[in-house]
C-alpha cells in the first residue's frame, strides 16, 4: 500500500519539539515496529556527511542521546496519527568512504521503558489499585503520562491494618500488575479488564511522502 502523506518529527529532553529542518532533510526512513503485548520501538535513519549541521552540531551537543523523547506523526488525509512517542535507547553512525554515503540511526522504544530502568520497593498503605496506578504516573508527568484507570465494580481499598500492598519491582511490571499497555501513541496507563489490541504490521515510511505497511 503507498499513499501520500505528511511527516511530523519531535524530539526533545522531555517536550518533544519540531525539530530543525536539517534534520528532516536528512531523514532517509523511519520505521515503527507495533506488536500486541510487547515494547513499541522505533528506528530513524539519516544521512549524514561531514559538514553537515548534524555532525558539525547536533550529534556533538547531544541532540540524539540516549533519553531524548521522540514523537512521530503522521498526517493521513488530513487527520494525524501519533506512530510513536518513546526515547532514544542508541544511536549508530556508520561511515563511509563514499561521499554523503554516512549515516546515522537512531533506534528507541516507548515510553514505558522509563519505567522499567529501576526496581522499586515501597509499600501503598490504604491505597486502591486505581489510586497505586496515579502515585506511580505522577513520576512520569513531565512525559505527559497521564493515569487512566479503568474502576472496578466494587473498589477494594485495603485496610493498613490488615495489609499493605507492596511493590517489589519495576513500576513498568507494577503497572502491568493490575492491567494491560494502552495503544501506541497514547501514553496513558490503565488498570482493568485488557482491550482488544490486534498485532500490526511494521510501519516504513521513506524521505519522499509515501508510506509503506
Amino acid at each position: 500500500m503507498s499513499d501520500s502523506f505528511t511527516l511530523l518529527l519531535l524530539m526533545g529532553p522531555t517536550l518533544a519539539v519540531p525539530v530543525p529542518q536539517p534534520v528532516i532533510d536528512a531523514l532517509t526512513g523511519v520505521q515503527v515496529t507495533t506488536t500486541a503485548g510487547q515494547a513499541s520501538g522505533f528506528q530513524l535513519g539519516f544521512a549524514l556527511s561531514k559538514n553537515s549541521p548534524l555532525s558539525q552540531s547536533l550529534l556533538p551537543l547531544g541532540f540524539f542521546d540516549p533519553k531524548t523523547r521522540v514523537i512521530v506523526v503522521v498526517i493521513l488525509n488530513g487527520w494525524p496519527t501519533v506512530l510513536m512517542d518513546g526515547v532514544i535507547t542508541r544511536q549508530d553512525v556508520t561511515p563511509s568512504s563514499d561521499p554523503g554515503a554516512s549515516t546515522l540511526t537512531i533506534t528507541g522504544e516507548d515510553l514505558t521503558l522509563l519505567m522499567d530502568l529501576e526496581d522499586v520497593q515501597t509499600g501503598y498503605p490504604g491505597l486502591t489499585a486505581e489510586a497505586r496506578v496515579g502515585v506511580i504516573c505522577m513520576k512520569y508527568a513531565e512525559y505527559g503520562i497521564v493515569p487512566a484507570p479503568v474502576p472496578t465494580l466494587l473498589l477494594d481499598t485495603p485496610n493498613p491494618q490488615e495489609k499493605i500492598p507492596v511493590q517489589s519491582g519495576t513500576d513498568h511490571l507494577s503497572l502491568l500488575a493490575g492491567g494491560r499497555r494502552d495503544r501506541p501513541g497514547q501514553p496513558a496507563r490503565r488498570v482493568g479488564p485488557d482491550r482488544e489490541i490486534r498485532p500490526q504490521c511494521p510501519v516504513l515510511a521513506d524521505g519522499q511522502g509515501h508510506i509503506r505497511v
